[in-house]
């Protein structure tokens, strides 16, 4: 067997150890100093990722805020708009599908119907509520049928005033000319909202 000359002064020994001080030296270095930034550098990575996912939710939700506030913006002007053109009471509501229904019945076609609000100076009835209605008819038959369908209303009606104009239209016609008649009605009232006995 050959004897293993193992001397602190050899050069080759010398390079050795150098060579395994050296490696033990970038290990720890690696080790201590490297390894730590590099854990530190991922957990910092995944919390932007994080905070990221967050800042996407906050704006997601933010953009939603936003068309919410359109949509209640719009919403808000789409009411006064319904509050100017619906009655104001939920009973004028339900007498304009009333008289509707009836002139739909009756064969008249309606121009206007309006539950009027009082002006200054103007009682205010807790038992009636005005109406003014305009419509148009071909035959004068339709106006007498439709005031006697509104009396049989379950509400008492009363009529103001009642006015009725008869209105020629010339119709051409490729065979010949022709008049034919309508009626404007215009109707003015109170809906007394005791129910007949």
């Amino acid at each position: 067997m050959r004897d293993v000359n193992f001397s602190f002064n050899n050069p080759k020994t010398k390079f050795v150890l150098m060579i395994i001080l050296y490696l033990i030296i970038a290990f720890a270095f690696y080790w201590f100093l490297l390894k730590p930034q590099f854990q530190e550098m991922n957990d910092l990575n995944a919390e932007i990722v994080k905070q990221e996912q967050k800042l996407s939710l906050l704006n997601l939700a933010n953009r939603k805020m936003k068309l919410l506030v359109e949509d209640s913006d719009f919403m808000k002007d789409r009411i006064l708009q319904l509050q100017e053109v619906l009655p104001v009471n939920g009973n004028d509501f339900i007498f304009g599908e009333e008289f509707l229904v009836t002139g739909t019945i009756c064969g008249i076609n309606y121009t206007s119907l309006e539950f009027p609000k009082l002006g200054k100076g103007q009682e205010v009835s807790a038992n009636a509520a005005p109406f003014t209605l305009n419509f148009t008819t071909k035959k004068l038959d339709n106006v007498r049928y439709f005031l006697t369908h509104i009396y049989r209303f379950p509400q008492i009606v009363r009529v103001n005033s009642l006015s009725v104009t008869k209105v020629k239209k010339q119709i051409k016609d490729a065979s010949a000319d022709s008049d034919t008649v309508e009626y404007n009605v215009s109707i003015s009232g109170d809906i007394y909202l005791s129910e007949r006995k």
